[in-house]
């Protein structure tokens, strides 16, 4: 803001509050007498919006409506008039107006919760546009705080709001308030420990099971946002899933900055019914709505803040990035990275970000930002983004009292396998979110190298593929749930915190293809995740060798630390997209699909000796077998049998009368005997 609106405001902010004080009781705080500059007046009115005050329960949203003295209410009023620049009070600025409560627990624990401003909308008919469309509604209370108490017992707490003037600071308080929070049986939030995710309450493991949902299916008339991730949301549900995906995206609807770098609304089509690059408010408001649906239905978000197509060539977003076109010296991409007016621009938008949504126990993890390789110019700036990226993931940590993970992706992060810059290596970067595409049928093979290649260079953080699925081909999964269904069972058998994520999910949920959730969701009772499990895989090869390409089999598992038990996924190797005698794909631009394999099975084969090896086991010893046959979206358990195994500690099993069943099976093995009714035999192999 010029420095002259500054002084302006100044000057009739503080005759005009002089003015007020002389004719206008507001109260006090502990007795101390109202003053301008240094105390603080007793003059915010503070609301429980919801939920009633009677009813707190612990990890559930308090919402707070704040009323600003009606002074400061009107300057922001002027600001949000169209156009911007005639004056007023940005209500995005924290370093101009700066709202916040400080509650205290009965234990004795403080947390300081940052308020934000908030517009309320109802949807409205726009047809024949293509996009759901809103009118703002007048609000009584247009201050929020959000909070949700992660203790029970008593609360007490005060808000308290600044108001820069030049280089002073009008200052302002509530009265003490309090309330009474009951002990919820929500299980926290979701915390790090060791390699896994675990609720920070319960304790008990967080082993993500979806895919991803960034955006809405575009081109639907007059369907709210909202109303697209609750289909998602059902689905994903409906079938034993818990976890989804939500980005702040231009291009789909969801960016709440865009227009304006650091004001979250678009003045030109204020108090008017627009389409999805309008009132960004309204992107936000539809944000609140997600995550209540999120909430509703036990599905934990991915909250990704920023994308690499914003920050990359002319051809796709940068002309129109706001930080390119209102901070003059931000005339690259790489500049946001180093620039310190948009460093700070941002991390206002960070702390909204922390202010509107951190209270919520469903955001499994921010990812800070997504493809960050894909970025122009990031080969010679790696260093430079890793900076920045450390700079705010820690300022997001110091805004988000909840403490949600952190992380960030690359889209070729096996590109530099060495690199000392990836921004996983960052100690507030909490988890490694790769991101993995692949359409072969030893994809899943090299998956599980790339990821024991990073747990070497980087130990002791949870790994997740956040994405993945066939490579650019989403008409692969138009045709064929086989990628999905592969890509899921092997990614879970990996020693990942959860299965992957897929990408393709316009073309997926449609197509009914969630039903693969359901069979894995019913196999995870299996497997007790609080114990320590080792992974491995069958068979091991490296490079392509004759035995690599042509392998029938696989076996993906998990090994019990103490030998005694391990779960795991055999596949046909043999069964995968390519060899199901589908027709010719073609991709958009016109070209076949190619499997990459130069693999001699052309269709799904089963041989009579083939097998699928166990190995890290006790030497010796007898276990109990179970397969799991998995059919569609049901698992069928076959009678236990027992099997020894050998002076290596490892067990065959044959897979033909398996394969003749199903194109692949679970199993679980567990030292000792079957109960005396199951089948006993010698090592299969």
């Amino acid at each position: 803001m010029p420095r002259i609106a500054v002084l302006a405001i100044f000057l009739f902010l503080s005759s005009s509050l002089f003015l007020i004080l002389a004719n206008q009781s507001f109260g006090a705080v502990d007795d101390q007498p109202i003053q301008v500059g240094g105390a603080i007046s007793d003059s915010l009115h503070v609301v429980f919006l919801d939920p009633d005050p009677a009813i707190i329960y612990q990890f559930e949203k308090i919402e707070l409506g704040i009323k600003l003295p009606e002074l400061i209410e009107n300057k922001i009023r002027e600001f949000r008039t169209p156009p911007f620049s005639k004056g007023g009070i940005n209500p995005y600025n924290p370093d101009i107006i700066d709202l916040s409560a400080d509650f205290t627990s009965e234990s004795g624990k403080a947390y300081h919760v940052n308020g934000f401003y908030y517009c309320d909308f109802e949807r409205a008919n726009c047809t024949p546009m293509a996009y759901p469309c809103w009118i703002e509604k007048a609000v009584g209370y247009s201050w929020r705080i959000r909070f949700a108490p992660p203790e029970p017992g008593n609360w007490k707490f005060r808000c308290q709001l600044k108001v820069r003037v030049g280089e002073e600071f009008l200052q302002f308080g509530s009265r003490m308030l309090q309330f009474n929070c009951f002990e919820s049986g929500k299980g926290g939030y979701i915390s790090r420990k060791g390699c896994g995710m675990i609720f920070s309450k319960s304790g008990e493991p967080f082993i993500p099971l979806g895919l991803n949902t960034d955006w809405y299916r575009w081109g639907i008339v007059n369907n709210s946002i909202s109303e697209h991730y609750s289909e998602y949301f059902n689905e994903i549900h409906r079938n034993g899933g818990n976890a989804a995906s939500l980005a702040l995206i231009n291009f789909t609807g969801l960016q709440f900055e865009w227009e304006y770098s650091g004001i979250y609304e678009n003045p030109d089509v204020l108090n008017n019914s627009f389409d999805y690059n309008g009132n960004r408010q309204a992107q936000a408001w539809e944000i609140d709505k997600i995550l209540e649906l999120a909430e509703q239905k036990d599905i934990y978000l991915k909250f990704t803040l920023l994308q690499h197509a914003d920050f990359g060539d002319d051809s796709w977003n940068w002309p129109g990035n706001p930080y390119h076109r209102f901070i003059q010296s931000v005339k690259e991409p790489i500049d946001f990275f180093t620039n310190d007016s948009a460093c700070l621009v941002f991390s206002h938008k960070l702390r909204y970000i922390a202010a509107r949504w951190g209270y919520s126990s469903h955001i499994s993890s921010y990812e800070l930002f997504t493809e960050i390789d894909n970025t122009r110019d990031f080969s010679s700036n790696q260093k430079a983004m890793y900076h920045w990226f450390n700079s705010m993931a820690r300022k997001l940590k110091e805004y988000d009292n909840y403490q949600h993970l952190i992380s960030g992706s690359y889209a070729s992060y096996m590109k530099d396998n060495n690199c000392k810059w990836w921004v996983w290596r960052s100690p507030y970067c909490d988890l490694i979110n790769l991101h993995a595409y692949g359409q072969n049928k030893r994809t899943n093979y090299d998956r599980y190298s790339d990821l024991k290649k990073l747990r070497r260079k980087i130990p002791g953080k949870p790994a997740l593929f956040g994405e993945m699925g066939s490579y650019v081909s989403p008409e692969i999964e138009n045709i064929t749930d086989l990628q999905f269904h592969n890509n899921l069972w092997a990614t879970y058998m990996m020693g990942n915190t959860g299965a992957g994520l897929n990408w393709f999910w316009e073309t997926m949920l449609p197509n009914g293809y969630s039903h693969n959730l359901k069979p894995l969701h019913d196999f995870s009772s299996q497997v007790d995740f609080t114990k320590k499990w080792i992974p491995r895989r069958f068979p091991l090869f490296h490079g392509l060798t004759l035995r690599g390409k042509n392998y029938r089999v696989e076996n993906f598992y998990l090994n019990e630390k103490n030998k005694k038990h391990s779960v795991g996924w055999i596949h046909n190797a043999t069964v995968y997209w390519f060899n199901r005698g589908l027709p010719e794909l073609f991709n958009s631009e016109g070209k076949i699909i190619s499997s990459g394999d130069d693999d001699k099975y052309v269709a799904p084969v089963v041989y009579d000796k083939d097998f699928a090896r166990i190995s890290g086991l006790k030497a010796w010893r007898s276990y109990c077998f179970t397969a799991f046959l998995i059919r569609n979206d049901n698992l069928e358990r076959l009678e236990p049998v027992t099997i020894f195994s050998n002076i290596a500690g490892q067990v065959d099993i044959t897979t033909r009368k398996y394969f003749h069943l199903a194109d692949d099976f679970a199993y679980t093995l567990k030292i000792g005997k079957c109960p005396c009714s199951a089948t006993t035999l010698p090592n299969q192999h």
